[in-house]
Protein backbone atom coordinates (compact mmCIF):
# COMPACT_ATOMS: atom_id res chain seq x y z
CA UNK A 1 0.00 0.00 0.00
CA UNK A 2 2.84 2.37 0.84
CA UNK A 3 4.50 1.57 -2.49
CA UNK A 4 1.27 2.34 -4.37
CA UNK A 5 0.92 5.66 -2.52
CA UNK A 6 4.57 6.50 -3.31
CA UNK A 7 4.02 5.70 -7.02
CA UNK A 8 0.93 7.91 -7.14
CA UNK A 9 2.85 10.80 -5.57
CA UNK A 10 5.74 10.24 -7.94
CA UNK A 11 3.47 10.21 -11.01
CA UNK A 12 1.61 13.28 -9.75
CA UNK A 13 4.92 15.12 -9.45
CA UNK A 14 5.97 14.06 -12.95
CA UNK A 15 2.74 15.18 -14.57
CA UNK A 16 2.99 18.65 -13.06
CA UNK A 17 5.82 19.81 -15.26
CA UNK A 18 6.04 23.54 -15.81
CA UNK A 19 7.49 25.42 -18.72
CA UNK A 20 8.55 29.02 -18.33
CA UNK A 21 8.51 31.35 -21.32
CA UNK A 22 9.67 34.91 -21.39
CA UNK A 23 8.12 37.59 -23.58
CA UNK A 24 9.62 41.03 -24.06
CA UNK A 25 7.57 44.17 -24.62
CA UNK A 26 8.35 47.82 -25.03
CA UNK A 27 5.93 50.08 -23.23
CA UNK A 28 5.44 53.81 -23.03
CA UNK A 29 5.71 54.54 -19.33
CA UNK A 30 4.27 57.63 -17.67
CA UNK A 31 5.62 58.58 -14.28
CA UNK A 32 3.19 57.29 -11.67
CA UNK A 33 0.80 55.55 -14.07
CA UNK A 34 0.95 51.99 -15.40
CA UNK A 35 1.14 51.54 -19.15
CA UNK A 36 -1.79 49.82 -20.80
CA UNK A 37 -0.28 48.99 -24.18
CA UNK A 38 2.79 46.88 -24.87
CA UNK A 39 4.47 46.33 -28.21
CA UNK A 40 5.95 42.79 -28.44
CA UNK A 41 8.27 41.32 -31.05
CA UNK A 42 6.10 40.72 -34.10
CA UNK A 43 3.66 43.44 -33.07
CA UNK A 44 2.92 46.55 -35.09
CA UNK A 45 4.06 49.94 -33.84
CA UNK A 46 3.30 53.41 -35.15
CA UNK A 47 5.85 56.05 -34.21
CA UNK A 48 7.39 59.32 -35.32
CA UNK A 49 11.14 59.23 -35.70
CA UNK A 50 13.40 62.24 -34.91
CA UNK A 51 15.77 61.18 -37.68
CA UNK A 52 13.42 61.81 -40.61
CA UNK A 53 10.35 63.38 -38.99
CA UNK A 54 8.04 60.85 -40.66
CA UNK A 55 5.43 58.60 -39.10
CA UNK A 56 6.35 54.92 -39.52
CA UNK A 57 3.96 51.93 -39.37
CA UNK A 58 6.31 49.02 -38.80
CA UNK A 59 6.48 45.51 -37.36
CA UNK A 60 9.01 44.99 -34.56
CA UNK A 61 11.51 42.22 -35.34
CA UNK A 62 13.94 42.59 -32.40
CA UNK A 63 14.11 44.30 -29.01
CA UNK A 64 17.01 45.29 -26.79
CA UNK A 65 17.34 47.35 -23.61
CA UNK A 66 17.76 50.64 -25.47
CA UNK A 67 16.36 50.05 -28.97
CA UNK A 68 14.00 48.17 -31.22
CA UNK A 69 14.46 47.00 -34.81
CA UNK A 70 12.19 46.70 -37.81
CA UNK A 71 12.51 45.78 -41.47
CA UNK A 72 11.69 48.70 -43.74
CA UNK A 73 8.90 48.30 -46.26
CA UNK A 74 10.13 47.29 -49.69
CA UNK A 75 13.66 46.51 -48.52
CA UNK A 76 15.35 43.75 -46.59
CA UNK A 77 17.35 46.18 -44.45
CA UNK A 78 16.97 45.88 -40.70
CA UNK A 79 16.74 49.31 -39.15
CA UNK A 80 17.44 49.92 -35.46
CA UNK A 81 15.81 52.83 -33.63
CA UNK A 82 17.08 53.95 -30.23
CA UNK A 83 14.37 54.72 -27.68
CA UNK A 84 15.61 58.31 -27.32
CA UNK A 85 15.26 58.85 -31.11
CA UNK A 86 11.49 58.32 -31.00
CA UNK A 87 9.56 61.59 -30.97
CA UNK A 88 6.01 60.27 -30.59
CA UNK A 89 4.24 56.95 -30.06
CA UNK A 90 0.77 56.44 -31.54
CA UNK A 91 -1.35 53.95 -29.61
CA UNK A 92 -3.71 51.59 -31.43
CA UNK A 93 -7.18 52.92 -32.12
CA UNK A 94 -9.59 52.70 -29.23
CA UNK A 95 -13.00 51.31 -30.03
CA UNK A 96 -15.37 53.59 -28.15
CA UNK A 97 -18.71 53.37 -30.01
CA UNK A 98 -19.90 56.94 -29.40
CA UNK A 99 -16.57 58.44 -30.43
CA UNK A 100 -16.09 56.08 -33.38
CA UNK A 101 -19.44 57.03 -34.87
CA UNK A 102 -18.85 60.78 -34.77
CA UNK A 103 -17.19 60.76 -38.19
CA UNK A 104 -20.42 59.30 -39.61
CA UNK A 105 -22.41 62.17 -38.10
CA UNK A 106 -20.02 64.69 -39.66
CA UNK A 107 -20.35 63.04 -43.08
CA UNK A 108 -24.13 62.89 -42.72
CA UNK A 109 -24.41 66.57 -41.85
CA UNK A 110 -22.20 67.54 -44.78
CA UNK A 111 -24.23 65.26 -47.07
CA UNK A 112 -27.54 66.84 -45.97
CA UNK A 113 -26.16 70.30 -46.71
CA UNK A 114 -24.88 69.16 -50.12
CA UNK A 115 -28.20 67.46 -50.98
CA UNK A 116 -30.10 70.61 -50.00
CA UNK A 117 -27.88 72.77 -52.22
CA UNK A 118 -28.10 70.32 -55.17
CA UNK A 119 -31.87 70.03 -54.79
CA UNK A 120 -32.22 73.79 -55.02
CA UNK A 121 -29.80 73.96 -57.97
CA UNK A 122 -31.82 71.47 -60.02
CA UNK A 123 -35.04 73.47 -59.57
CA UNK A 124 -35.57 76.95 -60.87
CA UNK A 125 -35.23 78.43 -57.39
CA UNK A 126 -32.08 80.38 -56.43
CA UNK A 127 -29.60 78.43 -54.34
CA UNK A 128 -29.90 79.25 -50.65
CA UNK A 129 -28.02 77.28 -48.01
CA UNK A 130 -30.26 76.29 -45.15
CA UNK A 131 -28.82 77.84 -42.00
CA UNK A 132 -29.87 74.96 -39.74
CA UNK A 133 -27.93 72.43 -41.85
CA UNK A 134 -24.94 74.76 -41.86
CA UNK A 135 -25.13 75.20 -38.07
CA UNK A 136 -25.27 71.43 -37.52
CA UNK A 137 -22.30 70.87 -39.81
CA UNK A 138 -20.32 73.66 -38.14
CA UNK A 139 -21.12 72.23 -34.71
CA UNK A 140 -20.07 68.70 -35.62
CA UNK A 141 -16.64 69.67 -36.99
CA UNK A 142 -15.08 70.35 -33.53
CA UNK A 143 -16.90 67.30 -32.13
CA UNK A 144 -15.33 65.18 -34.86
CA UNK A 145 -11.84 66.62 -34.28
CA UNK A 146 -12.09 66.04 -30.52
CA UNK A 147 -13.39 62.50 -30.90
CA UNK A 148 -10.66 61.68 -33.42
CA UNK A 149 -8.06 62.85 -30.92
CA UNK A 150 -9.63 60.73 -28.16
CA UNK A 151 -9.95 57.68 -30.45
CA UNK A 152 -6.36 57.87 -31.78
CA UNK A 153 -4.18 58.77 -28.80
CA UNK A 154 -0.54 59.69 -29.26
CA UNK A 155 2.08 60.56 -26.69
CA UNK A 156 5.23 62.64 -27.04
CA UNK A 157 8.29 60.81 -25.76
CA UNK A 158 10.21 62.93 -23.29
CA UNK A 159 10.90 63.33 -19.59
CA UNK A 160 7.31 62.47 -18.53
CA UNK A 161 6.65 59.71 -21.08
CA UNK A 162 9.54 57.37 -21.72
CA UNK A 163 9.96 54.03 -23.46
CA UNK A 164 11.26 51.07 -21.56
CA UNK A 165 11.68 47.34 -22.09
CA UNK A 166 9.90 44.90 -19.81
CA UNK A 167 10.14 41.12 -19.66
CA UNK A 168 7.07 39.12 -18.76
CA UNK A 169 7.65 35.56 -17.54
CA UNK A 170 4.78 33.17 -18.12
CA UNK A 171 4.69 29.82 -16.41
CA UNK A 172 2.55 27.18 -18.03
CA UNK A 173 1.76 24.12 -15.98
CA UNK A 174 0.65 20.89 -17.54
CA UNK A 175 -1.57 18.68 -15.51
Amino acid sequence: MKILFFLILLLAGVTRLSAQTSTEYIILNHRGYPSKVGFPVGGKIKFKWHKDGLVHHETIVALSDTSFSFIENGTELKTTVLFNEVARIYYPKRHIPVLSSSDKFLGGAAMFTLIDVLNQATTSRPVHVNSSFLAITALLIPVHLLSYRLNHPSYRVGPNHFIKLIKVNKTMKSI
